[in-house]
């Protein structure tokens, strides 16, 4: 029986984006359309925003998914 053949990707990521950034905190804005996920790092009296990640509502589902599965697996509800 063949089996599909899965197509491979190849990611590219420099030192800097591999090393990641600590977030103390996290702003959720929408549209019907995307979903603005602002993480931050809070230290007061300032704080940094270090990423801003824009997703689809679908996509935004699935995030929401796998993170429930991993933490269900690590005995935690979310």
């Amino acid at each position: 029986m063949n089996q599909p053949q899965q197509n491979q990707l190849q990611i590219k990521a420099d030192d800097k984006v591999l090393q990641g950034v600590y977030s103390s905190a996290m702003q959720v804005q929408h549209t019907k359309e995307e979903f603005v996920l602002d993480f931050m790092n809070l230290f007061p009296p300032t704080g940094t925003l270090n990423a801003r990640v824009i997703v689809s509502p679908g996509h935004l589902k699935r995030i929401a998914a796998v993170l429930n599965e991993h933490a269900q697996k690590e005995g935690r509800v979310l």
